[in-house]
Formats: structure tokens, sequence, C-alpha cells
């Protein structure tokens, strides 16, 4: 059953109306605007029979205040007029009824159809309001679809520019293996025009034909799920590469996907390691060897020289003698140049001005050369200095020259040159240096040989690496020219070209410090009377150090390992004045050998002896920061300064010198 609402402040309309509907309808009435309206708020109201004019509001704005509601509203006026109708259905009432006509049948109909055109009303606007909300939504998606839309344009432009700024060389191909995409950084070193590449075979990115077969075979084994890699090489530059399945939505492989990454600059890293590596182990080697030579210089050297003190100046045996003495001596060149390579050369470096020093080479390197080679000395002046052993200067200069001499067997000419460079940037060569910007003497030894050719390149600075001969090379010239560059922090570079000559080229900081004065005449050696323990395991070297040391008016106590030195200590009822103990030996080391005698003797001195150099020595050793040591092979002129210093210091604190050859 509807309900009907009757706004009207006379009874008997009221009364009129109740009777027409006969209880077909549920009535409310009110008698006024203010009635009908708390009844529709409070009520569910399906239709309103509203009198045109009450006695607190007019008919006309009761119809709009309650406009909103979408309640169907019959006027009823007692008085018809045109004008009111019309005025009435402007405002929203459905229809317009004059009180004197109604009929049951007009009454009842005219409700119906109010009642049904109000449930049209609330439809449409449900209808309304569900497609202003639904346009709505479909605006606010049209809106996040053109904002994820303008994104995934945004991510697509930001991935092709960052595939293409990659420094790689990236590709696709179809199931045919023909090339659908290509791009990346690596384009443009290669060469290639992503269109003239479209529809190539896979194999036609990288050169030869043997790496486009390998290429296909990758290709054809990443299209049936297998995956792998492989070096290639194009235009001098390195590339590893890479090539999978390319896979759709669905899973399904649709072609490959391939990478290639330039390794150029990590493949010359990775060999200047290696090389790097291989150097630091051979001068290792280099080191380990001139320690056992030491060892057996100091016994040649020795007795070759006690028996010729023994002899007379017009003996038959003492050209003999003077001949294993010289051989000895270039021994023990030969033991600098292994110590020099290993970069622990006991060099007496000091500031002196290159060309000075390489200057004064000159007529001993002419005689060198012999007269089918032209030498000439070109010097940057004024001269620079630099910090550097001179004999080592001299042999760096030597070593090229005759290098260079051995390289043109039919003359020619060698160029020596001393040059003034600046490095305002790194200097990296292929080597394993780098050098650091900065002033750089330069010594450049150029000749017009056969060149050397690029596997032999690699291996120039190798020790006892060589190219010549037997019996015309020991393979230690140009190592020992590096390890001496390196040795002052500089570095050597080379150019070579096959059939055109070679160029070295000694990179050597420059020293700001005034040139220092070589060292005056030595004196005669000092002699003594003082108590010396030797220690040594080497019996033939402490044979040697006993008889040097007796020679010079000491009184010598020996011992061939540490513990025979302490049970001699402990022994002795005679003062010992000065341990000589070498560093290395088997069972106590020497350090712990001086610990131990000086824990017995509190004022005895000490002098350590060693085949290895100074800083090997005192790195082995684990020598005391103000410990005195002497360098193997030993000389009667060399230890009998040593010990006579070591027996002068103060007995505090024996100091940091070091006895040189």
């Amino acid at each position: 059953m509807s309900t009907v609402l009757v706004i009207d402040d006379n009874d008997v309309d009221r009364e009129q109306i109740r009777r027409l509907l006969g209880g077909r309808h549920e009535l409310i009435e009110a008698a006024t605007a203010r009635e009908g309206m708390s009844a529709v708020a409070s009520s569910s109201v399906d239709c309103v029979l509203l009198d045109y004019r009450l006695p607190d509001q007019d008919g006309v704005r009761v119809l709009d205040l309650m406009s909103g509601r979408l309640l169907p509203i019959v006027m009823l006026t007692s008085h018809g007029s045109e004008r009111i109708a019309v005025e009435a259905l402007k405002h929203g009432a459905v229809d317009y009824l004059v009180k004197s006509e109604l009929s049951r049948e007009r009454l009842t109909k005219t409700i119906d159809v109010a009642i049904e055109q109000g449930h049209l009303r609330q439809e449409l606007d449900r209808n309304q309001r569900a497609l202003e909300l639904a346009v709505a939504q479909l605006s606010e998606q049209r809106n996040e679809l053109a904002a994820a839309n303008q994104a995934l344009q945004q991510r697509e432009e930001h991935l092709r520019f960052v595939l293409a700024q990659l420094p790689v060389l990236h590709w696709t191909t179809d199931a045919a293996l023909r090339i659908t995409h290509v791009g990346g950084q690596a384009l443009g070193a290669l060469g290639l025009d992503p269109a003239a590449c479209a529809g190539q075979p896979a194999g036609s990115l990288f050169g030869d034909a043997a790496t486009e077969r390998a290429m296909v075979a990758l290709h054809e084994r990443a299209l049936r799920g297998a995956p792998g890699g492989l070096a290639a090489a194009r235009d001098g530059r390195a590339y590893q590469c890479h090539v999978g399945a390319l896979r759709d939505e669905g899973g399904a492989t649709v072609g490959t996907i391939g990478l290639a990454l330039d390794v150029t600059a990590a493949r010359e890293t990775e060999q200047q390691l290696r090389h790097a590596v291989k150097m630091d182990a051979l001068g290792q080697l280099a080191g380990g060897v001139a320690h056992d030579f030491n060892n057996l210089l100091s016994v040649i050297l020795g007795f070759a020289g006690f028996m010729r003190a023994g002899l007379g100046p017009d003996a038959a045996m003492r050209e003999d003698l003077d001949q294993v003495i010289a051989a000895g001596d270039r021994a023990a060149v030969l033991v600098r140049q292994l110590l020099s390579f290993s970069r622990r050369s006991p060099a007496e470096a000091r500031v002196v001005v290159a060309a000075e020093v390489i200057g004064a080479t000159l007529p001993m390197l002419r005689r060198l050369v012999g007269e089918d080679i032209a030498l000439t000395l070109v010097v940057a002046s004024p001269g620079w200095r630099v910090r550097i052993d001179p004999n080592a200067l001299e042999q760096v200069v030597v070593n090229l020259t005759v290098n260079a001499r051995d390289a043109m067997v039919r003359g020619g000419a060698i160029e020596v040159e001393v040059q003034h460079v600046t490095l305002a940037d790194d200097l990296v060569h292929s080597g394993d240096l780098r050098l650091p910007p900065g002033d750089y003497v330069v010594l450049c030894v150029t000749d017009e040989g056969e060149g050397i050719p690029r596997d032999v390149l690699e291996r120039v600075f190798e020790p006892f690496f060589t190219t010549k001969e037997v019996g015309r090379g020991t393979g230690l010239g140009l190592s020992t020219v590096f390890g001496i560059a390196q040795q002052c922090e500089g570095t050597v570079t080379v150019y070579s070209e096959v059939g055109h000559g070679s160029s070295f080229r000694v990179y050597l900081p420059r020293a700001l410090a005034e040139a220092e004065a070589p060292s005056a005449e030595p004196t005669p050696v000092p002699r003594g009377t003082e108590t010396v323990l030797v220690v040594e395991d080497e019996e033939p070297v402490r044979a040697v150090a006993v008889r040097a040391l007796r020679a010079l008016g000491y009184s010598v106590i020996e011992a061939a390992d540490g513990a025979a030195a302490i049970a001699r200590c402990e022994q002795a009822t005679q003062a010992i004045d000065l341990v000589v103990t070498d560093v290395v030996m088997p069972g106590l080391a020497g350090p712990e050998v001086a610990r131990a005698l000086t824990a017995l003797r509190p004022t005895l001195r000490v002098l350590y002896m060693s085949g290895y150099t100074e800083r090997a020595a005192r790195e082995r050793g684990r020598l005391p920061p103000d410990a005195r040591l002497i360098e193997k092979p030993l000389t009667l002129d060399r230890l009998g300064r040593a010990v006579r210093e070591a027996l002068d210091a103060p007995a505090a604190g024996q100091g940091n010198s070091t006895t040189r050859q």
C-alpha cells in the first residue's frame, strides 16, 4: 500500500480526499507546510497532495523545498487557473487538480500516475547517479592510464638511453638467427650501423670467418636452451660475449639475446698483474740466489786473498790468483745485478747531476760499441739532478748501450739522450708501473737494430731471458736496468718495431736537493786487539771471517751455531767485546743468539752479517731497529772496518749504520 501525504489547511477538503480514496492508500495529513515538511522527513512518502495556498507558506515555495527529494507532488487548488498550473509544473509538480472537479476515478488515477512517475524519476535519478559515477571512474581510470602510459614511455626512453650508454654491445635475433636489434655504446667502437645490421646473420657482428662460425654455433645452442659465451676480437679490441634464449611472455623461445662486453682494459690489467707477480717472484728468486752466491764469493775471494798475501811478488801462482780474484769480482758484479733486479740492491744513493754521470761514461761506451757503430750523446741543459747510486746509473747506461750494440750486427748508430720531462698526467705502460705527475730525468737509448718482436717484447725485462746465443749474454742486463729504475721509484718503457730499431726510456724522478760530493778515498783498514766471537753455520765462510780478523790482530772465538755460541760465551774466562753473527741460521737465528749473549754479558756489542741485503735481512731476521749489519761477500777491508766501527760505538746503542761493498 502506498503512502500519500495530504498537505491542506482545510479540514473539509482533507475529509473529501479521504472519502474519495476509500482506504486504498495510507494517508498522512498535515495542515501547514511546516507539518508537511516534517512528515516528509520522518516518514516514507510515495506521493504528496499539496494545496496551493497554505497559512504559513506558498505552495510553490514548498515545491522548491521538496525538489531535492524526488517526490511526485500533485498541486491542489480551489480555483482552476492556467497560470497556477504552469507555475506549479515549472517548479516540479507532476500534475494539477482543481478541488471542485475531484472524483474518485480522477484522483485515484492521478495519484497512481504520479507514484509511477515518482518511481521512474527515482530510477532515472539512480541511473543518472550511477552513470555519473561510472563516468567519473572512467575519467579517473583514463587519467591513471594516461599517467601510466606516460611513465611507461619515460621508462622506455630511459631504458633506451641507458642501453645506448652501456659500454657493451647488445643484440637480439629471431628464431632464424637474423638480427632484429643491435645497440650499446660499443657500436661506435665496432663501427656498426644498427640499421645495416638488421636482418644480417647472427655471426656477422665480429670479424673473421672462424669467429663467425663460432658465433653461429653459440646462437644455435642458445636457441636450444643452452646459453654460453666465447671470446671475440674486432679492430684490436677484446670482447667477452654471452648469448641466451629470448622468450615471450608465455615462456616460448622466439629468438636469442646476446651481450658483448669490451674487456680490453681488463685483459691489459690482468696481464700487468701477472707480469708484476712474475717479476716479484723472480725478484725473490734472484735475492735468494744472490744470498748463496755471496756466501760462495766470501770463501773464494777470502781464501784467494789469503793465498796471494802469502806469496812473494815474483811467485808463479800470483798471476793465477789474480785471475781468480778478478773472476770473483766479476761474479760480485753479477750478484749486484741480481740484487738490483730484486730491488734490494745495497746501493749508496746520493744526489747527482744525471747528465754529468752519463757524460763521464762516453769514452767507455765508445770502446764498448766498437768502430762500426756511431755513438752520439745529446744532453739537456741545464742538468737536472736525481737521487741514485752513481755506479748504478753508469750500469744502466752501459747495459742499455751494450743491448743496443748487440741488436746491430751490421753496424749503425746509437743515440744516448738525456731529456727533461714534466708529466702532467699519470704515465701508464704495459709493464706494472704507473708514474705520478711530476718532473723526470729521462735516459733514452735508441738504436737502428733489427727491432724486437711482440712476443719477445713482453719478456725483455725478465731475468735470465735472452735471445742471444750461448756465451753472449746472461739475460741480466735489461732486468738490472728495470730493477735499478724501480729502486729509484721510476720505470722503464720500450718502443720497438721489427726492422726499425728500438728505443728504451728510463724515467728517474727529479731530485731538488743539491748534488752531493763523492765519498773520500778509503783509509787503511783499522786493526784491533779485542776479543770477537764469530757465529756462522757455513764453515768456509766462518773460516774466512776468523782468519781475516786474526790477521787484523783480534782474538777470535768461533761457533758453528747459536747453541755453540752460548756455550762458548758461558765457558769463556776472558772478556768478549763483540759478537759477529749470521742472521739466518738453523736452530737459533742471529737475533735470538744476540739476545741470549747480551743477557749473559750486557756490555757485549753485536754485528750481524748476511748474504741477503740489509732490507731483506731485516725483514727475514726481524733485526732490532738499531742493529748493525754487514752484507756479504766478506772481504778483509769491509769486515775490518765494520768490526772496528761496532767496537768503537757507544755501549748504550749500536746504531743503525750498515757497511756495504
